[in-house]
């Protein structure tokens, strides 16, 4: 089966405004402050936010940031970045305090919070919703909220 040009140009176009759309809908922003310029994938989060990891790639502190444990961005991200429910996080935290093996990550109260830390600290990594987003900022990883 042989497909000409102009069906190929539009099926191209299709496929880039379903990708356009998808990306609309990306709701949760991974911030770190706008000089840090380490390379920051999902795997490396989850591995911080586990306790598994404690610097950026270039050696420097990374300090994890939270909002509260039922805030609906929290849920979102320990779902589909950390990969564990809430009660698991806290598992992990709680057995990690007890045997002296890390602090859990700072937990702040709100999103405006979590802007001004990350912005004033190059040390501090955290999420918020894109609504928020500035470029005070430099977000490193999308979620999608639809999911």
């Amino acid at each position: 089966m042989r497909i000409d040009k102009k069906m190929l140009k539009m099926l191209s176009m299709i496929a880039l405004t379903v990708g356009l759309t998808a990306g609309a809908m990306a709701d949760l922003l991974v911030i770190v402050h706008p000089e840090n310029a380490n390379k920051i994938d999902a795997k490396w989060v989850k591995n911080l936010y586990l306790g598994q990891t404690s610097e950026f790639n270039d050696g420097t502190d990374a300090v994890p940031l939270l909002l509260a444990e039922d805030n609906e961005l929290t849920l979102l991200f320990l779902k589909e970045v950390v990969k564990q429910k809430p009660v698991q996080f806290k598992r992990l935290w709680s057995k990690s305090l007890f045997t002296g093996n890390g602090s859990p990550p700072q937990e702040i109260t709100s999103e405006s919070e979590m802007m001004s830390l990350v912005m004033n600290n190059p040390a501090m990594i955290g999420f918020i919703h894109q609504d928020n987003y500035t470029n005070d900022v430099r977000a490193v990883l999308r979620i999608n909220m639809a999911d």
